[in-house]
């Protein structure tokens, strides 16, 4: 019989071929919070939802403006480049439901500003969370750690969805929409603990200048990231690999303990080694 796999739903994107314009896309979640700041016109959502056994905390950002958007949901994600029309949803898996008010810094356009927004939250953000708000926005993230406390299923599959520009400093001549599938499985096998990413990446309509072979995709700096490197002989993930248009990247893990559902952040950095997307994928943790 196959894993059960647990699908998140996101907002799919749709193409007006004629154009190479994108159809307008909307975020679905609760309590949709808009903000029309002149140049910079967005709206974030949020939302929880049960998929198989699995908790999904949903947060969503849509682009309503007329040009690119950068937005860094440093928490709960996204972090990503929106075209306009675009939205990018984050899901995170959890095994219970736990759910907090949360309020977390939100990084957006081109000069970063930042606000705090309202989310739906789980209890395991509250410490992060805590740290943030006393440090202030401008502190710079580390890998999520969320600990679930029951068994998780044999196969957790989360699709991603970003928009990345090769340079960051020119993201209308070189932006790239990058689509994923990060798994985290677990079989009866002698290392039965794997984690895995299949990603491609294709240029959008006009904007032939972007080059993904310029580009790096690492897992984010942290104390999972440290869990992870003592557990598994391939390190080359945690020091940043080439993205290239198309890869698949593998971790088996070595454990003697079983692990527990957990999230880490995985960074795209451009060709100046500058961060342009980031997402979160379910991961194995410490118990």
């Amino acid at each position: 019989m196959a894993n059960p796999t647990v699908a998140y739903r996101l907002t799919l994107c749709l193409y007006l071929l004629s154009t190479g314009a994108f159809a307008a896309e909307h975020c679905q979640g609760q309590a949709p919070l808009t903000h029309d700041l002149g140049v910079e016109n967005f709206l974030t959502t949020s939302r929880v939802y049960r998929g198989n056994g699995v908790e999904i905390y949903e947060t969503c950002v849509e682009n309503r403006g007329a040009g690119d958007l950068w937005v860094n949901w440093l928490v709960p994600g996204p972090t990503t480049w929106l075209p306009p029309g675009t939205a990018v949803a984050q899901p995170r898996p959890f095994i219970e439901r736990n759910t907090i008010d949360a309020s977390g810094c939100l990084e957006y356009g081109n000069i970063g500003a930042t606000i705090r927004e309202r989310f739906i939250g789980h209890a395991s953000d509250a410490d992060a969370l805590k740290k943030e708000e006393a440090a202030g926005c401008a502190a710079a993230i580390s890998a999520s750690s969320h600990v679930a406390g029951q068994t998780a299923p044999q196969e957790i599959a989360a699709p991603i969805r970003l928009f990345v520009p090769s340079d960051k400093h020119n993201p209308s001549s070189t932006m790239l929409e990058f689509t994923a599938l990060a798994t985290a499985s677990s079989s009866g096998a002698a290392q039965p603990y794997k984690l895995g990413i299949a990603y491609s990446l294709s240029p959008l309509e006009g904007r032939s200048a972007g080059n993904p072979n310029t580009m790096t995709i690492r897992l984010s700096p942290g104390y999972l990231t440290g869990w992870l490197m003592d557990k598994t002989e391939s390190t080359d993930i945690f020091k940043g690999v080439t993205l290239g248009y198309k890869n698949e990247i593998g971790l088996q893990l070595l454990l003697n303990e079983k692990p527990q559902l957990r999230s880490a952040r995985y960074e795209i950095l451009d060709q100046n080694n500058e961060l342009v997307g980031a997402f979160m994928a379910p991961t194995w943790g410490p118990p």
